[in-house]
């Protein structure tokens, strides 16, 4: 007996044909993707060069370098043009400048607006951008202590004495009669003349180098070289024989 649809009892069961959804078309859109970057490296790299100044003020400062401040800034913006540089390779290594405008490697001139450009361009959070305003105010009070380390080491080089200070001398008179090669002959340093300043390139501001001549018992003239060096608790002098 059929169904009351009319289906006979012993026809096969059956299910209405679904079609099946056609597959979703993606398009792409001016920009860039998300990029994980590799940890992006160049990026934070960037975002704490301003720091770069004044660990180089502080650095030539201890070792008594003198650096003019307009290398140092030459040397700095080098430093940003390489790394933007750099971070443009690898995003176009891995195949991430396709499409659309990325930001010009001129932005070196200004890193926050590259930064920014970058971080809208891959739909990034803002940060870098943030910590590099940051670092900015923190670079500018580490570059006053540098330069206050700068004033307090003139101060020092100041109190350096002269070539020809009477302590100098005394010491330079005990030096001589100690020297092994002077005990073995039995010379003694009667006097010192003609002590002078030598200026030779960049020094110091803790040292003083200087030349004198050294009269013994024997009218013997011996010319000698000797350094003045301020260290925080005594001044010392450093002598040697002129050949």
């Amino acid at each position: 007996m059929p169904d009351p649809d009319g289906t006979p009892p012993d026809a096969p069961a059956s299910a209405p044909i679904i079609a099946s959804e056609p597959p979703l078309c993606t398009t792409a859109t001016p920009g860039y993707a998300s990029p994980k970057m590799r940890g992006d490296v160049f990026g934070w790299a960037l975002a704490f060069t301003p720091l770069i100044l004044p660990v180089l003020a502080f650095a030539f400062e201890f070792s008594g370098v003198v650096v003019l401040p307009s290398l140092l800034s030459v040397l700095v913006t080098t430093i940003t043009a390489a790394i933007i540089i750099a971070d443009k390779r690898v995003i176009a290594a891995e195949g991430r400048a396709v499409v659309g405008k990325f930001p010009s490697t001129l932005w070196f001139l200004f890193p926050p607006a590259y930064l920014w450009k970058r971080a809208r361009a891959f739909s990034l959070p803002r940060l870098q951008v943030w910590v590099w305003i940051g670092c900015s105010v923190l670079s500018y009070f580490l570059l006053i202590a540098a330069m206050a380390v700068g004033v307090t080491n003139t101060a020092e080089a100041g109190m350096l004495p002269s070539c020809a200070a009477p302590a100098v001398t005394e010491s330079l008179l005990d030096i001589f009669d100690d020297l092994p090669v002077m005990r073995t002959a039995g010379v003694r340093a009667v006097s010192v003349s003609r002590q002078a300043e030598v200026v030779v390139g960049q020094r110091s501001p803790r040292t003083r180098d200087c030349t004198a001549s050294i009269l013994d018992q024997e009218d013997d003239e011996h010319g000698i070289d000797y350094t003045i060096e301020q260290r925080p608790d005594q001044v010392l002098v450093h002598l040697k024989l002129r050949d």
